[in-house]
């Protein structure tokens, strides 16, 4: 899965190898971003964009893991968001406890999202099956900037979603 970022106002410098600010977020397993820490790049050519079809840096397969992981985190949301509802909703009424949830899984998401992410490159389901989130133009952690988009960019899409 990439998540696009918006293109840096910065003048590119790629003509001292230095990121542009145009990059990409990917996932990739956790052991791989262990082994190229410990043992360093692969001998021999190597692609410019981290995490593509084929990179000797990055060889897991990681498809299911995203799923699983992403699957984690919408129950976590969800389950945490409905038990805060359901449980105010005997004291406050049925409107107030639909609002405590859906703040509570807003919450939650930006928690997980943005601000877990930022700190350890990856979600509590991500954590929980061994992925995590690298830019693909450095191979590093992701910044605010690009993990917020992100976080907004989905938004949209399920409200498009769900509207149109």
């Amino acid at each position: 899965m990439r998540i696009m970022t918006a293109p840096s106002r910065r003048p590119a410098r790629n003509r001292t190898n230095e990121p542009d600010g145009n990059f990409a977020l990917t996932i990739v397993r956790r052991a791989d971003v262990r082994r190229l820490a410990t043992s360093g790049v692969p001998a021999g050519w190597l692609p410019p964009v981290h995490a593509t079809e084929g990179d000797r840096r990055y060889p897991s397969p990681r498809r299911l893991r995203q799923g699983f992981a992403f699957t984690i985190d919408l129950v976590l949301h969800l389950g945490l968001g409905i038990a805060a509802g359901v449980a105010l909703a005997g004291r406050l009424g049925p409107g107030v406890a639909l609002g405590v949830g859906a703040g509570t899984f807003l919450a939650l998401s930006i928690l997980d999202r943005i601000v877990l992410q930022r700190l350890c490159s990856a979600t509590v389901g991500k954590l929980v099956t061994g992925v995590c989130l690298i830019r693909t133009d450095t191979g590093g952690p992701p910044t605010t900037k690009s993990l917020v988009s992100a976080w907004f960019m989905g938004v949209f899409v399920i409200v498009a979603n769900l509207l149109g």
